[in-house]
């Protein structure tokens, strides 16, 4: 909810990081490993989301793992 409520961000990336709350949101970032991310991908997939969805759904992720390194010090992968 940090993130949320320090950057200005549309609809769809906030559908995005809810989305991806639901799948790995009980895995705190300073856990969240490579296996995790490929489970997400998997899962998403097998959901029937493209290439292009899931990539969005990275992307976002990226987003709020660079801002949790910068703003929040927090070591993540």
């Amino acid at each position: 909810h940090a993130y949320l409520e320090q950057m200005t961000v549309g609809r769809t990336p906030r559908f995005n990081l809810d989305r991806i709350k639901t799948r790995i949101g009980f895995t705190p970032i300073s856990r969240l490993s490579a296996i995790h991310l490929t489970e997400f991908v998997n899962g998403r997939l097998a959901d029937g989301a493209g290439g292009v969805k899931v990539a969005g759904d990275l992307s976002i992720l990226s987003s709020v793992l660079k801002w949790a390194r910068a703003a929040r010090n927090i070591d993540v992968i």
